[in-house]
């Protein structure tokens, strides 16, 4: 597998998973879909390991990324969730394009990887195009859209802490097992709590949500997960990151062309300023340095 090949199923995927997750909550309990698409998942890494014969590492740095990764999945997933009630698919990557700077920031604290002026540069635009989408969930006089912003950024602090933890006691264990092993720590508190919510199943199923709930698993849960950790592995945990620079315009256009969502002038500056914050910040010290040679 080339990295190359890796990065760009990231980027298509993580693209269109917000829209598919709206899907996937049509009239459904989201804890029902989230629980759902997570055991489906499970499932699917447990054949595939029985397929290949191959055996899941319980060395104790394993046994850390685990715990690591489910944590953050089952945090980030459920919050997620029930943001995607609230907002529109298309701001849910948005928000979470700002992962890549806040696990810059944690990667400086925790793995030692360098923060420099650019990326502070990053870090203002970053902030300032949220402010303005917060902004407009402002103008929208939903205090559910706001609190749903709210949520994403609780979720993008959850699942990068939970990167970065992977990265610092993950860098071993083969990404289908971090996957598998994510997966075992995070369905139990998963069920749990969409038994504590309703415990409800839904007596139909749309063809839609199901499909929805089905390419979740596959392609969010599994595939998706499984990718990421590779690009993880091989590269620093801020350039990893950088997928979500490119999933949220995927994200934007598929909500917009088909979910029917609105994309006015706010939520395109906003937009706009994050991702020119994400490249300043990813490649603002290359321009400088060769800039100050010129």
């Amino acid at each position: 597998m080339t990295l190359l090949f890796a990065f760009i199923g990231v980027v298509f995927i993580w693209g269109t998973t917000p829209l598919a997750l709206q899907w996937s909550i049509d009239h459904v309990n989201f804890l029902f879909a989230v629980m759902t698409r997570m055991v489906l998942g499970l499932i699917i890494c447990l054949v595939a390991y029985g397929i290949t014969q191959n055996s899941i590492p319980l060395h104790k740095k394993a046994i850390f990324t685990y715990i690591a990764g489910g944590i953050g999945l089952f945090g980030a997933m459920t919050t997620t969730y029930w943001a995607a009630q609230f907002i529109p698919s298309g701001w849910i990557s948005v928000i979470f394009g700002l992962s890549t700077i806040v696990t810059g920031i944690m990667a400086y604290f925790w793995l030692n990887e360098p923060f420099g002026l650019e990326r502070w540069v990053g870090l203002v635009f970053g902030i300032f195009g949220l402010g303005i989408i917060f902004i407009q969930g402002t103008l929208s006089n939903s205090q559910q859209t706001v609190w749903g912003i709210v949520a994403m950024l609780f979720a993008t602090l959850i699942y990068n802490a939970s990167s970065v933890a992977v990265k610092k006691f993950g860098s071993t264990v083969p990404p289908l097992a971090t996957t598998t092993g994510s997966l075992l720590v995070s369905v139990p508190c998963f069920f749990m709590s969409w038994f504590i919510s309703d415990g409800q199943i839904p007596q139909l199923l749309t063809i839609k949500v199901a499909s929805s709930i089905i390419y979740l698993a596959i392609m969010g849960s599994v595939v998706g997960f499984a990718l990421y950790y590779y690009i993880l592995q091989k590269m620093d945990a801020s350039k990893a990151m950088l997928t979500t620079l490119l999933a949220p315009v995927v994200a934007l256009f598929l909500g917009t062309t088909l979910n029917g969502e609105i994309v006015n002038i706010r939520i395109v500056i906003g937009t706009g300023m994050i991702l020119m914050g994400l490249s300043v910040y990813q490649w603002g010290g290359i321009l400088a340095a060769k800039l100050s040679r010129a």
